[in-house]
């Protein structure tokens, strides 16, 4: 079995909590957590419907804090074949469980959910979600044989969500995960008091479990902080956190090199040709300059060449700077229907590996290549969107 050498690198700037990822030395992504940056996504809270609206088809819910939430009517609970809202099974002053999904952002409340995720190495348990969910990293056949194998060991109205890993896990020990999944949620509920709203259950170095999870980090992750960090052991199974001091000099180079073409603008290629990355609220768009490139043949060919060398470059900073939503390349234009179609298949081709689900669609009818990539928060696309407002 291949094994590789995980290393984090957490670091305090004026703005931000840097960590940066590196596996074998390779830099996977960075995460900057802004200092005021409030943890709740995963926090399980007792919440109270305050309002209804139809309008925005969803509640709002009070959480015993300032902000309130609000939660989709897709995210509450009820028959598949009804409208929570119109049958009336959404009552105000009704209490109900959640969790948050995303976070408050400046006025606007957190995003929640009453479909309760309580999360694993290898599976995610649902406690009322009545699915079984499958990883669209795994095979067809592969999922298929875990999910029928999951279904017999879930009961209504429990789901579960089975994660890349687990192809890789013997039966009996996906079992006993799930056993474990099922019982911390039964201990939490017995924490539950009705009458106070809030809190049940806050998450600890949420930060630190994603990256864990997101990159399949399995043995031992060489943890470098420049300040002391709380690491609970408990509830990160199979990894051992060696805490270290200041990172090496080599790492460090590769890092700051790293970093510094990651939140520039523009990305020159080895060609002449320059890559700009722009973002907006609602999407990324990538463009190709050639204007500083002289063609050495025909200009089709040139041109192939550029984009499959910008392909290779903008794969590797959309996984670096955390880019996800819609995303759309504005390459260089190709006549030849070959070329167009192998540089579909190249750029999905490096987008294989990567941490996060990423769905190359194809052109747009302005020629323009779109792609979806799941969005994640604390990457350097947020942080530059941040600093607008």
């Amino acid at each position: 079995m291949e094994t590789h050498t995980y290393t984090i690198v957490v670091e305090n700037t004026k703005e931000f909590e840097k960590w940066t990822v590196l596996i074998d030395d390779n830099v996977q992504t960075f995460y900057l957590k802004p200092k005021d940056a409030t943890d709740h996504i995963g926090d399980i809270l007792l919440g109270q419907v305050t309002n209804m609206v139809k309008g925005l088809q969803g509640v709002f819910i009070e959480l015993g804090s300032p902000q309130k939430g609000f939660i989709h009517q897709k995210d509450l609970l009820y028959d598949v074949k009804m409208n929570p809202l119109q049958q009336g099974n959404i009552q105000k002053g009704q209490k109900m469980i959640v969790q948050v999904e995303k976070e408050a952002v400046r006025s606007k409340g957190p995003r929640l959910t009453q479909h309760i995720q309580i999360r694993g190495e290898h599976l995610i348990y649902l406690p009322y979600s009545h699915y079984i969910a499958v990883s669209h990293q795994l095979s067809i056949d592969q999922g298929e044989k875990l999910k029928s194998f999951l279904q017999d060991q879930c009961h209504a109205p429990e789901g579960v969500i089975i994660r890349t890993s687990a192809a890789n896990i013997e039966k009996s020990d996906l079992i006993c995960e799930l056993e474990t999944l099922k019982q911390r949620w039964i201990e939490l509920t017995k924490t539950i008091d009705m009458d106070r709203l809030g809190a049940i259950h806050k998450k600890e170095n949420q930060l630190l479990q994603d990256i864990i999870s997101e990159h399949h980090i399995s043995g031992i992750i060489n943890l470098y902080t420049d300040h002391p960090q709380k690491i609970s052991e408990a509830i990160l199974p199979k990894v051992t956190i060696i805490s270290r001091g200041k990172v090496g000099l080599e790492q460090r180079r590769i890092i700051d090199r790293a970093y510094a073409t990651a939140i520039n603008r523009k990305l020159v290629l080895h060609s002449g040709a320059v890559c700009i990355f722009d973002y907006t609220e609602a999407l990324t768009i990538i463009d190709i300059n050639s204007a500083g490139v002289s063609p050495k043949r025909n200009w089709e060919e040139t041109a192939y060449a550029i984009n499959l060398e910008a392909a290779t470059e903008i794969v590797n900073q959309i996984k670096l700077r955390q880019i996800g939503g819609m995303i759309l390349i504005d390459f260089i234009r190709l006549t030849n229907e070959d070329h167009k179609k192998k540089l579909l298949q190249y750029v999905k081709s490096c987008f294989q590996n990567d941490f996060m689900t990423t769905k190359v669609l194809g052109y747009s009818n302005l020629g323009l290549m779109e792609l979806t990539r799941k969005k994640k928060r604390y990457g350097i696309q947020d942080a530059v969107i941040e600093k607008k407002h």
